[in-house]
């Protein structure tokens, strides 16, 4: 979400961001929030995580920031471990896990296995 993307949002809009903190453009959304453009924020993840204790969202009355507890209740443990579970399960078996972030480690001889495995 960088500062275009803010401003098609509806005026007064709150947003909350709980994927990823580089999905928003932080500086962009202190902006349309100081503008009046956006009425708030709530922020379960951010970039730098945490952010530094002088970071202006900190400290803008119309914005909360925790720290990163979206994923803190049972479901979210049990979605958790099952996922974690079936990559490492799925790894076992020789396949892809779904959510490989290097993409070199698959690549890397050592790690193919042959039609008959």
């Amino acid at each position: 979400f960088d500062a275009d993307t803010l401003a098609t949002m509806k005026p007064g809009a709150v947003l909350i961001n709980t994927s990823r903190g580089g999905v928003v453009d932080q500086d962009a959304l202190l902006s349309a929030i100081t503008t009046g453009h956006l009425f708030g924020a709530g922020l379960d993840v951010t970039d730098p995580e945490p952010l530094p204790t002088d970071h202006p969202l900190l400290h803008h009355d119309r914005i909360v920031v925790t720290p990163h507890v979206a994923s803190g209740t049972l479901s979210g443990k049990r979605r958790i471990f099952a996922t974690a579970v079936g990559e490492v399960a799925r790894v076992l078996e020789g396949r892809r896990p779904h959510h490989l972030v290097n993409t070199k480690v698959a690549e890397h001889p050592r790690h193919q296995r042959s039609a008959t495995q």
